[in-house]
């Protein structure tokens, strides 16, 4: 009995050891991974072994994008974005954050780069067709590379922040005194802030904005934008009292570059105690958006101030030093060695950027995402695990990484909203244009402490929502700077949210409402500027449809050309956005009437007689801007530059259309029952995206349509992919 009982012991264990060292992979309709692992140290590896082996390209892409060598495998078009990564200089703020990492952390990033190489021997055996038009194939994956794509999803993402300085400096230029009126979101109608009353800390005083006039000429200050231009993003989460299904419900759709392949990997993991599934980030081994079975999280980008242009004072030049980097360039079947001019940077790295002011005086980045501390990666690994929301509130006050806001519910019914991060601390609204600092405040900024960053949890009104949007209202004692997006879809998603009780069809809506919100302000106005105009006969029944419109941004709205064209002209003319033209319009400026006649008449002879099936068009590009890789269908797609499922838009001169380039990554739904139920639609395909089997997945998603995801999973009579560890 005894000798049965060892070997059957024996045996088990045996069993036991075998399916912990190895991932068991199943694929789904949508091309997702579901992975069972037997042991949960072999989560990551597993992790990394399916973002190799799927995104092989994708990863040294991004990889070279951080290394600034994208020039010498795609040539001269990629020679000033190199350059200017090294300036940046990421791989070495990546080795700097390797070097005071936690043991724990280290060895999970370890275990992530083990499954990558193995994942990437695997994708050498079957190349993409990138790799087989050319594509160096990818060398092996360190620890290190993992943290230089988080660094540089997270400086991508937040650079609108300084950039937005600039943008202003030249406006400043232009409107002098009046750059404030112009410029500033207190009091537009649609201004809509995250945070409500009793939700933040408030002013004892108002606050007023100056202006900082410094003319400044652009050098060709351009980073690569691998994930996007002012991307936006939503996402809003629903206590049971909001919704008909009595569950807290979350829903997530960041706004990014539509590309092949497309941004998000989607993965399923699950071992002895987590099951988690959720949207990451091929080359970083978290699921940023996603369900485990307690809890649910979405992210956007938060816009909170993480970065600022400051002119350093004259004594602390003496501090900088400069360098020319070396960029090969591909030319013809050639690599040639460019030094191409010499940039400027601090003793311990702060860069100078390429901008010229009229005094001469370097411009440095102050970015928060140089300040990270080895333990501020450890909570966006724990956010995956976590029981309730209560933990996940924790885990997301500890996260150092700048700067996204995320909504989070749980299977108990409980909701809220985090900003993560490093912000800087700021009590007072910054000056229009570039300010004067000294390098000690690059070197050692104040930051927001947990509890002063925006956040609420169990919100009394039963939702929360973001869209991009200002976090705090005017009479909040702490300011986030003017790098928000306009309010406009925030508006009409608490405008939706709060008209009815929820469910999973009312999300699918909302997430696909295709309203050009800000037509509901700014029409009146276009219509007011013609007033007295001499006008077409065409023209006329164009304003006489106008007056008309729901402001549906659909495939054939015969409104939405000439107006988002008229409108994208009078900003051009004007140097405004949305605020200075409401605001312009408002007082019925002559220069604004000028502007607005003469962007209408350009728009109309461009546009008239067009739908917008007609000149609003997806072609899904390769992410690495070669025409010659092509790999979906250019389709017609509605939704518009401030609608809830946007059309973010670039106007093609040549082919007098409008390009939509940034929409909804991803579309995802959860309902929080005791098993959460997931909802997702795709811009494309999840793995083998180089693969033509007759299916059209693009046009599902621009169609909105969403499916139930096959999780659990329940893995009898599943085909499996057995890999075996390799520690």
């Amino acid at each position: 009995m005894n000798r049965q009982w060892l070997t059957a012991v024996f045996c088990s264990l045996l069993s036991l050891s075998a399916q912990a060292s190895r991932c068991e992979v199943w694929e789904d309709a949508q091309r997702i991974s579901h992975v069972r692992v037997g042991d949960e140290s072999g989560f990551t590896y597993c992790f990394g072994y399916l973002h190799g082996r799927d995104r092989a390209w994708m990863m040294d892409h991004f990889r070279r994008t951080a290394l600034g060598t994208n020039a010498e495998v795609h040539g001269f078009a990629h020679l000033k974005g190199d350059m200017m990564m090294r300036l940046l200089g990421l791989p070495a703020w990546a080795d700097k954050l390797w070097a005071i990492m936690a043991p724990a952390e280290r060895e999970m990033l370890t275990s992530y780069a083990a499954g990558v190489n193995h994942g990437f021997r695997v994708a050498k055996q079957h190349p993409t067709q990138e790799f087989l038009n050319g594509h160096p194939l990818p060398e092996k994956w360190k620890p290190q590379h993992s943290l230089m794509i988080l660094l540089l999803q997270s400086f991508d993402q937040t650079r609108k922040s300084f950039w937005v300085e600039y943008e202003e400096a030249r406006a400043v230029e232009k409107w002098k005194e009046k750059t404030p009126q112009l410029f500033d979101p207190d009091g537009v109608p649609w201004d809509t802030t995250v945070l409500k009353a009793g939700e933040y800390p408030l002013s004892e005083r108002a606050r007023t904005t100056s202006t900082d006039v410094k003319s400044v000429s652009p050098v060709w200050a351009s980073f690569p934008t691998p994930f996007g231009v002012e991307s936006g993003s939503n996402n809003w989460v629903v206590a049971p009292s909001r919704s008909l299904l009595n569950k807290a419900m979350l829903a997530n759709d960041p706004h990014l570059d539509l590309k092949t392949p497309m941004f998000w990997y989607w993965i399923h993991l699950e071992g002895p105690t987590t099951d988690v599934i959720g949207a990451s980030l091929p080359g970083v081994p978290l699921i940023v958006s996603g369900t485990n079975r307690r809890v649910s999280w979405g992210l956007t980008n938060a816009y909170v101030n993480t970065a600022d242009v400051v002119a350093l004072e004259k004594q602390d030049e003496a501090e900088l030093e400069s360098f020319r980097p070396l960029v090969w360039v591909k030319w013809g079947f050639l690599k040639l060695p460019i030094f191409f001019k010499s940039f400027q940077r601090t003793v311990d790295g702060y860069p100078v950027l390429p901008l010229e002011t009229d005094d001469k005086r370097p411009l440095l980045l102050k970015w928060s995402g140089f300040h990270l501390r080895g333990d501020d990666l450890a909570s966006l690994r724990h956010m995956m695990v976590v029981k309730n929301a209560d933990e996940m509130e924790r885990a997301l006050s500890r996260v150092g990484v700048p700067s996204w806001n995320f909504v989070f519910a749980d299977n108990e019914g409980k909701i809220g909203h985090r900003v993560v991060g490093k912000a800087f601390r700021s009590l007072e609204k910054h000056a229009h244009g570039i300010s004067t600092g000294a390098l000690v405040d690059v070197r050692q900024p104040s930051f927001l402490t947990p509890e002063e960053m925006p956040h609420v949890f169990q919100p009394k009104r039963g939702w929360v929502a973001t869209a991009n949007n200002r976090h705090w209202p005017s009479d909040s004692v702490f300011y986030g700077g003017r790098s928000y997006s306009a309010g406009f879809r925030a508006f009409r998603i608490e405008e939706l949210l709060t008209s009815q009780k929820q469910d999973v069809e009312s999300f699918r809506r909302l997430q696909c409402d295709s309203v050009a919100v800000d037509a509901r302000f700014l029409s009146p106005l276009i219509i007011k500027a013609l007033e007295g105009a001499t006008l077409t006969e065409a023209q006329k029944t164009w304003l006489e449809d106008l007056a008309r419109w729901n402001q549906v941004a659909d495939l054939d709205c015969k409104v939405c050309p000439i107006y988002r064209r008229t409108l994208d002209l009078s900003y051009e003319k004007l140097q405004v956005a949305e605020i200075g033209f409401w605001r312009l319009g408002v007082e019925n400026d002559p220069e604004w009437v000028k502007a607005t006649r003469e962007a209408f008449n350009e728009a109309t002879r461009d546009l008239a007689g067009k739908t917008w099936r007609d000149v609003h068009l997806n072609a899904f590009p390769h992410l690495s801007a070669r025409t010659d890789w092509v790999y979906s269908p250019e389709i017609p797609t509605r939704g518009d530059k401030h609608s809830v499922d946007p059309g973010t838009v670039k106007w093609n001169p040549d082919r007098k259309i409008f390009e939509h380039t940034a929409g909804a990554s991803e579309r995802l739904i959860v309902v929080m029952d005791q098993m959460p139920q997931v909802w997702l639609g795709l811009p494309g395909l999840n793995s083998r995206y180089d693969q033509k089997e007759g299916r059209n997945p693009w046009q599902d998603w621009a169609d909105c349509k969403q499916v139930r995801v096959e999780w659990p999973v329940s893995w009898e009579q599943k085909k499996l992919e057995k890999v075996e560890i390799e520690l």
